[in-house]
């Protein structure tokens, strides 16, 4: 299976990591992989694509979502209440 190298960061830009993942890795595993890995493994983060600022759905694949090697995703915690 082909792959890409994409990198993740949190907010504030303390934590990032740039990795290699599969075409057909759900967004969901690499979220809770990446949330683990930024010991935010407690918090509900989204997973946000850095170029179009918006939120990425759990379910689509690297490749459903035409996510390009090279792209940054932003853990951004889920505001609490309501």
């Amino acid at each position: 299976m082909e792959g890409i190298t994409v990198t993740v960061r949190n907010l504030s830009g303390d934590f990032r990591k740039t990795t290699d993942v599969p075409l057909d890795m759900t967004l969901g595993d690499f979220r809770q992989a990446a949330q683990e890995m930024a010991g935010l493994s407690t918090v509900p983060c989204a997973l946000v694509l850095e170029k179009t600022n918006k939120a990425v759905r759990d379910n689509d694949t690297f490749q459903s979502a035409s996510i390009p090697s090279g792209a940054v995703f932003i853990l951004t915690p889920e505001a609490e209440g309501g």
